[in-house]
């Protein structure tokens, strides 16, 4: 899944350079606009919110995550 965020964020930003802002928002602003809902989600047993452990791998560091 990482490769497939990846070539979002690489399109949303040159989507941006464009038609957009000019693509000068930051690598981070893509990274997490192209993670959006992917990294998270509710067990439906349990009511408990997990991370998705792709999203997990693909980022680490919890100070990353906050």
């Amino acid at each position: 899944m990482a490769k497939f965020v990846d070539t979002i964020l690489l399109n949303e930003e040159f989507w941006d350079q464009n038609h957009g802002n000019g693509g000068n928002l930051g690598w981070q602003y893509y990274h997490d606009m192209a993670w959006g809902d992917l990294i998270k989600y509710k067990n439906p047993t349990t009511g408990q919110i997990l991370f998705y452990q792709e999203y997990l791998n693909h980022n680490p560091n919890q100070n990353d995550r906050d």
